[in-house]
């Protein structure tokens, strides 16, 4: 195989993303808003999420998986790296194989390579193997051709077990676009936004980098329409914030 080296930017990539510790769901809508938040990159697709029993070692927590679509002017390897930074934000724990994990996040295809550097191999070699990255890629890109392969779809009726569809609330793409156009930083003390969907708020580790690094301004949901509005009382401490949240509407 070639080096992994792209000819042409920016380029087309497809991730996928499962997690089956401490609100997987909320783990996975957590980590798309990150991957959206990467530098020279835009969100294009993301799938819906899907309910999955675990591959390889079976004696943990059902996976919850999803598949997103990039449009990145980072490098393969950069795209990697970028991955492998968010995981460890999350609090990724390696500690053996197909271990029960926070967060996963694999660089599924990048544009049409085929290659096979240290550390990364493209197509990854057992995305048509997998009914977990096949049918979330197919929903979001149904004529996709796996780099050296066949169709994706071509290799589904073989895949086994298919995961089911886990009911959540996403986000418009045309939102998570104006959410990277807004300034990262706020004030000290204040409520970090909470990527649409969560029912528990975002994952300890990255309630923490947000915390060091800044964030946007804290985001709500309508309970009648489900669409995030802005937050009237972002400027306020955290602890009187979530006190107000917890107060019964009248």
């Amino acid at each position: 195989m070639n080096s992994c080296t792209p000819t042409k930017l920016p380029a087309h990539a497809f991730v996928a993303l499962g997690s089956n510790l401490s609100d997987p769901a909320g783990q996975v809508l957590a980590a798309l808003d990150a991957i959206a938040a990467l530098p020279h990159t835009r969100l294009l697709a993301r799938s819906s999420l899907y309910l999955n029993a675990a591959v390889g070692y079976a004696d943990q927590p059902d996976f919850i998986n999803a598949v997103a679509q990039l449009e990145t002017s980072l490098t393969p390897h950069q795209l990697l790296d970028a991955l492998l930074n968010i995981e460890h934000a999350f609090g990724r724990e390696r500690t053996f194989r197909n271990a029960p994990r926070v967060i996963d996040l694999d660089v599924l295809s990048y544009a049409a390579l085929q290659c096979h550097d240290a550390g990364l191999t493209l197509p990854h070699p057992r995305m048509h193997e997998r009914a977990f990255v096949l049918i979330p890629l197919l929903e979001i890109a149904p004529d996709m051709v796996i780099p050296g392969l066949q169709a994706a779809a071509h290799y589904l009726p073989g895949v086994t077990p298919r995961p089911r569809v886990f009911p959540h609330r996403t986000t418009p793409l045309w939102q998570v676009a104006a959410r990277k156009a807004r300034p990262r930083r706020m004030a000290s003390g204040t409520l970090p936004r909470r990527p649409v969907g969560l029912s528990e708020g975002p994952s300890p580790a990255l309630q923490k980098r947000r915390n060091q690094n800044g964030s946007s301004p804290a985001m709500a949901i309508r309970p009648d329409s489900g669409q995030p509005r802005r937050n009237r009382q972002a400027a306020r401490p955290i602890q009187s914030i979530w006190l107000l949240r917890t107060r019964p509407r009248t």
